[in-house]
């Protein structure tokens, strides 16, 4: 199957440009002729949170977490509601202390899968 996936970077002072990888963002691509259209998206955040601890010099981590598990799984699931993701404004509103990268192919058995093998790349 075809997926679209994101790293999802926490940081905590954007004039330095430091940043730490926290999570992954995952679509299933179910329409080829638009990848914005039709697709299952889920989402996996770090469970270890320490890294990122580290370079958060003004504690806004606590926020940050709390925020990402409130505000990522009710825009994703309006998103697999919509059938339509609306990828490219949730980064322009993400480019402070949260931000996404652009979206890149990825190919798996499942969602789940793809996650785990994500995961263990760019976050673990």
């Amino acid at each position: 199957m075809r997926f679209l996936y994101s790293v999802i970077r926490f940081v905590p002072d954007p004039v330095r440009g430091e940043f730490i990888n926290i999570g992954i963002i995952v679509g299933v691509v179910t329409n080829a002729d638009d990848p914005n259209m039709g697709n299952i998206w889920k989402f996996r955040l770090t469970e270890d949170w320490g890294r990122a601890a580290r370079v958060d010099e003004y504690s806004l981590l606590p926020a940050t977490q709390e925020y990402l598990k409130d505000e990522l799984p009710a825009i994703l699931t309006k998103w697999n509601e919509d059938g339509k993701g609306d990828f490219e404004r949730l980064r322009g509103d993400w480019r402070n202390l949260v931000q996404v990268r652009a979206l890149l192919p990825s190919t798996g058995a499942s969602t789940d899968e793809v996650l785990d093998s994500l995961m263990e790349i760019f976050v673990d």
